[in-house]
């Protein structure tokens, strides 16, 4: 009868250890240094895996031609971190973004996007095409999203993106991918790209990427701007070169005339009053970032901006 009962006794202690030391729907912890919402139950985790085709969304998305579409994001190569948490019942999706966003400004992370509701786009999207987890899917209304960086080390970096949802059962779920990238995502603040430029001499301006006839959006103008005034505080005694990369279907003469005119029109949302004296260079398709692109979506993406000192 005692040995029946010890026998009973080891086999749950065992099965408890189990649980609490491996199991998913164990409680959760920290995740990637951000501490779960109080209560909270990790329900999915897929931790350190390595990627090479990773897209870190910044903007809303969308489905077209069977294809998930972001309005920005970009794509990169690392480590990533996913965990997925069950919140306690009564907290609200708003609530537990808060807690997250109150944890991202003591450790320095910048923000770079977020959104909620409908302009977030599709529920269905987020869940499964770019996170690929169903327990995310719930009322477009009910999503908020939130993307962030910080910068740790001169070539060390973290990005975090965070999915938060209430099901049509009510049931709340954040999800929380820590990403380390194997080089730069080119996602620096102002301040972080003219630390670079002072220190390498040049920097390539990834994240306001001009279109394929050399064009900048509303955002890409306001990021430079932003830009320009970091600038400012930089001594220099000799100016800064705005360099323009363009590449495409049409001739060369063509993507060097439409170059000329991204340089100008970079130079201008960088120093709008002329107070920098800022040169201009119109490279075309004659310095190719990594390889010429023939189709008009890899020309895009090499498309770029860069900042020199001469």
């Amino acid at each position: 009868m005692q040995s029946h009962t010890l026998t009973h006794l080891i086999a749950a202690s065992v099965a408890g250890f189990v649980l609490l030391s491996g199991s998913p729907e164990s409680t959760a912890g920290d995740a990637g240094g951000l501490a779960a919402y109080a209560g909270a139950r990790l329900v999915f985790s897929d931790v350190d895996q390595e990627v090479t085709h990773y897209d870190f969304v910044l903007g809303a998305v969308e489905r077209s031609g069977g294809a998930m579409r972001a309005k920005r994001s970009v794509r990169l190569a690392g480590h990533v971190d996913r965990l997925t948490f069950e919140i306690p019942d009564g907290i609200s999706p708003d609530e537990v973004v808060e807690h997250y966003r109150e944890q991202l400004a003591q450790q320095d992370y910048r923000v770079l996007f977020e959104c909620r509701a409908r302009d977030c786009g599709k529920s269905t999207v987020w869940a499964n095409s770019v996170f690929r987890r169903a327990t995310l899917y719930g009322p477009d209304s009910n999503q908020r999203y939130l993307a962030a960086r910080r910068q740790i080390g001169p070539d060390d970096e973290r990005l975090v993106a965070i999915y938060v949802t209430e099901r049509g059962n009510h049931k709340v779920y954040a999800h929380v991918e820590i990403v380390s990238p194997s080089a730069s995502s080119g996602l620096e603040g102002p301040s972080d790209i003219v630390a670079v430029l002072a220190r390498d001499g040049y920097v390539v301006l990834d994240a306001v990427r001009p279109d394929m006839k050399g064009r900048f959006g509303l955002a890409a103008r306001a990021a430079l701007l932003e830009i320009g005034q970091q600038l400012a505080a930089l001594p220099r005694s000799e100016p800064y070169v705005v360099v323009c990369h363009l590449y495409g279907s049409g001739t060369p003469e063509s993507a060097l005339r439409s170059s000329e005119r991204c340089a100008e029109q970079a130079r201008a949302a960088l120093d709008p009053d002329g107070i920098l004296g800022l040169k201009t260079f119109g490279a075309g398709p004659y310095s190719p970032r990594r390889s010429p692109r023939s189709s008009p979506r890899g020309a895009q993406r090499n498309a770029r901006v860069e900042l020199v000192a001469p």
